[in-house]
């Protein structure tokens, strides 16, 4: 994998810098094309013991998107409890955990989203510390006893993580063309 092919990502979309403070997406609303990352960030990233913090919480936000978006540095990409009919397309991401979607009754969509050590890439290589995620890229779960968990995933990837897919508690799950590399 060379360097050029992640500079382009980096280089065209417009960034969003947090410091300390998550996005919060309610109902309908959305992010397309842009780069979310913690502010302060020094590229190429040593570890991820300075990811903290949640780029983007939705909390009842039925139908929030995000799409053909990069976000990197945080502890959780997306934190997702009770939305319903959530859609996500071409996400990639670099955090300690990506997705978690919580008691979310209606499908929610992920469509080529990629957890990769994108914040790691050099031009001199890496080491396996720099490629190492310790949470879990895909997790949706049922905390709440009487609401349920469904998603279905298409064309969807994870690299370096500890854990690449976990369904707790689920029900009617698809997921397809999913491939973990972790």
């Amino acid at each position: 994998v060379s360097q050029s092919r992640y500079a382009v990502v980096f280089t065209t979309l417009p960034a969003l810098l947090l410091n300390g403070a998550t996005i919060n997406l309610e109902q309908g609303a959305g992010l397309d094309k842009l780069l979310i990352y913690r502010y302060g960030m020094t590229f190429p990233v040593a570890n991820e013991a300075a990811y903290a913090g949640t780029a983007v919480t939705i909390n009842l936000g039925d139908g929030a998107s995000i799409l053909d978006s990069m976000i990197m540095g945080f502890t959780y990409a997306v934190y997702s409890t009770q939305s319903q009919g959530l859609r996500f397309r071409g996400v990639k991401f670099d955090c300690v955990n990506g997705f978690y979607i919580e008691d979310s009754t209606d499908i929610s969509h992920l469509f080529d989203c990629y957890g990769w050590p994108y914040a790691a890439v050099n031009t001199g290589g890496w080491t396996a510390t720099q490629m190492a995620r310790s949470g879990v890229a895909f997790h949706v779960a049922v905390q709440n006893p009487g609401t349920g968990a469904s998603v279905n995933m298409v064309d969807c990837f994870d690299y370096g993580y500890k854990v690449g897919l976990k369904l707790e508690g689920t029900n009617a799950c698809q997921i397809v063309a999913y491939w973990s590399d972790s």
